[in-house]
């Protein structure tokens, strides 16, 4: 099949979403499928095509300017076209990634087309709403109107995890709605890991414990409790040390919020990583920390987990989903710095404890590879385009 992936974030901006739609491609193209991505155009980048005969991925990029209020969100041109005649990639179905405008205007190529459409529901944008200066109540209801909107005109929606799928099916949506997460690659992600990142060249001793916060820093994905966590936790664990890993619009408050502090050097505060150096620190980490509650999915919770890292989360949505039962680390009930210290604190000192939650934490990870999640999404593309074949074969 040729696949048409449309997303209004790809790399090299670093979340979720740009992680799941490389994921996805990566094991597609290992199956005999070819990938066209479109998405906007970031400064320094530019189309890359391949051909399209062969299983492989190209990329097409469109206009897109930033965010006034979040410089790595793009607001995009699609409709002044990607340098390409889509019609003549002669794509067999459409994939979606949000109900914004690149994602729209894949929607509507798929009806100028005739071809499937499905997407995947990866992001709460009722927790968005201090972007756009709505408030919650108001952001909550158009929301929902929006995405039964959009999710009536896919052919299938896949919720990344049961607490999306349960919202999604709140919005009353008529079309099919498949629970499908994006999981990780494990041996993929250890070929890229970097062994030449140990502790030595991160500036820190071999005595030292290492807690690591990776992600956006932006208001949802709440480093700053990780921050407020942290002097509670150097109390009892005095040799600690938090690294700090991402960029956004917080991160000056963040370096205003360390400073306060005055912790010595203690709070390393990085940009974004690579992807090897990224997971030579989730495997130098003692701990992971990520007390988000907007995850959908918490693909860094389950990147941690690969590389036998304990996890200290929030029990909510995606996060609540990867570590039920606090599999491979601890998740405190609500977003309480002092919890969530108090529970660092619990593994670093335990270590029949922290033992057993690293030994889980891999074993956690083993579960949720991307392998059997594409299984599901090849499985439903296979069917709506062979469903849409016969459509047009019968016309």
């Amino acid at each position: 099949m040729h696949i048409g992936i449309f997303t209004d974030t790809y790399y090299p901006v670093i979340n979720g979403v740009s992680a799941s739609t490389l994921y996805f491609t990566e094991e597609l193209v290992r199956r005999g499928h070819h990938i066209s991505i479109f998405c906007p155009r970031y400064k320094g980048t530019e189309n890359e095509i391949r051909d399209h005969s062969k299983p492989g991925y190209s990329i097409y990029r469109c206009f897109g300017t930033p965010l006034p209020t979040n410089k790595e969100h793009y607001i995009t041109l699609p409709w002044l076209g990607f340098r390409v005649d889509i019609e003549k990639l002669h794509l067999d179905i459409i994939h979606i990634q949000h109900p914004l405008l690149v994602s729209g205007y894949g929607a509507w190529m798929s009806r100028k087309l005739g071809i499937p459409l499905t997407q995947t529901y990866h992001t709460l944008f009722e927790q968005y709403g201090h972007y756009i200066f709505l408030p919650e109540p108001l952001m909550k209801i158009l929301c929902g109107k929006i995405s039964r909107f959009i999710c009536n005109l896919c052919d299938v929606t896949f919720a990344p995890s049961p607490q999306i799928k349960e919202i999604l099916e709140g919005y009353k949506i008529t079309t099919p709605i498949v629970l499908c997460p994006t999981g990780v690659d494990i041996e993929g992600s250890q070929r890229k890991f970097n062994k030449e990142l140990v502790k030595e060249n991160l500036g820190i001793s071999k005595e030292k414990r290492i807690l690591l916060f990776a992600s956006r820093m932006c208001q949802e994905k709440s480093a700053d409790v990780v921050v407020k966590a942290f002097p509670h936790i150097l109390k009892k664990i005095p040799d600690s040390v938090l690294i700090l890993s991402g960029d956004g619009p917080v991160k000056k408050r963040i370096a205003s919020q360390i400073k306060k502090l005055n912790v010595n050097g203690k709070i390393i505060l990085k940009g974004y990583l690579s992807r090897p150096d990224l997971y030579s620190h989730y495997k130098q980490a003692d701990l992971f920390i990520f007390p988000s509650i907007s995850e959908t999915q918490g693909l860094v919770v389950l990147e941690a987990q690969m590389f036998s890292t304990p996890v200290v989360g929030v029990s909510k949505n995606g996060v609540q989903m990867i570590m039920e039962n606090n599999r491979g680390g601890l998740l405190a009930k609500k977003r309480s710095p002092k919890e969530i210290a108090n529970l660092c604190i619990n593994l670093l000192q335990d270590k029949k404890l922290y033992d057993r939650k690293s030994r889980e934490a891999f074993e956690n990870a083993q579960n949720w590879r991307t392998q059997k999640f594409t299984d599901i999404m090849e499985s439903w593309f296979t069917k709506l385009v062979g469903k849409n074949s016969k459509n047009k074969t019968n016309r």
